[in-house]
């Protein structure tokens, strides 16, 4: 009887002891949801200025100081590209006036540099190391400009930058025309420029100035 027993018992002891050994590691979790909204990006376009008036500022075209355009309230994103506007200008406004067929635009060549813009608005480290040149070439009939610059390669993220379009030619003869960027008057736009004051400090201007007309590209979420 004893015997019989004991090889019961044997037989029983590795099923219980399998039994018992999940229960051990058997984890119980709460259920968890995970809910994702993530917008794939596209490429936002962005207007700034006033696209159905042209207007130069002589005084900031024709100035030695070196001038700065603050752009910003732009979508956080990736700037992918700018477009910019560029319209004849002369020192004697009253150039102006003269009949389009019976003057030329002389060829005007710039560098475009874009800058970081720092906490306090101040000019920070430059986007392209190396300026981007435009050249525009003579011409007497399509005087208002438009030309494109491919930023992507640079992938820069933000939603503010400045901007400086700095001319390369000599713009001394009074009785003639170059090419000038576009500005626009600016209250609560997009943009504002800055120039130079002492020891090169620059300060985010307040109230109505002058801004630069762009198209700018960036790809976003925020849409």
């Amino acid at each position: 009887m004893f015997s019989r027993l004991l090889i019961y018992f044997v037989v029983l002891m590795p099923t219980f002891l399998y039994s018992q050994s999940p229960k051990r590691d058997i984890i119980h979790l709460q259920d968890v949801v995970v809910e994702k909204d993530v917008k794939k990006p596209k490429v936002k376009k962005v207007k700034c200025g006033n696209f159905k008036q042209v207007y130069v500022n002589s005084n900031l075209y024709f100035t030695e100081d070196p001038v700065f355009y603050l752009t910003d309230s732009l979508p956080e994103g990736t700037i992918q590209g700018i477009k910019l506007f560029f319209k004849e200008i002369a020192h004697i406004i009253e150039l102006n006036g003269r009949d389009y067929s019976t003057f030329k635009v002389n060829k005007t060549e710039f560098e475009v540099t874009l800058y970081e813009v720092n906490d306090d608005y101040s000019v920070g480290e430059k986007v392209n190391s190396e300026p981007m040149l435009i050249a525009l070439e003579e011409c007497t009939n399509d005087r208002l400009k438009k030309v494109e610059l491919d930023l992507s390669k640079y992938n820069y993220k933000t939603n503010k930058f400045f901007i400086s379009v700095k001319k390369l030619t000599d713009t001394s003869c009074r009785d003639c025309y170059y090419y000038a960027p576009v500005n626009y008057i600016a209250k609560d736009g997009y943009c504002r420029y800055l120039k130079a004051e002492e020891n090169n400090i620059y300060k985010k201007k307040q109230g109505f100035s002058n801004g630069l007309q762009l198209e700018v590209k960036t790809l976003t979420s925020d849409y």
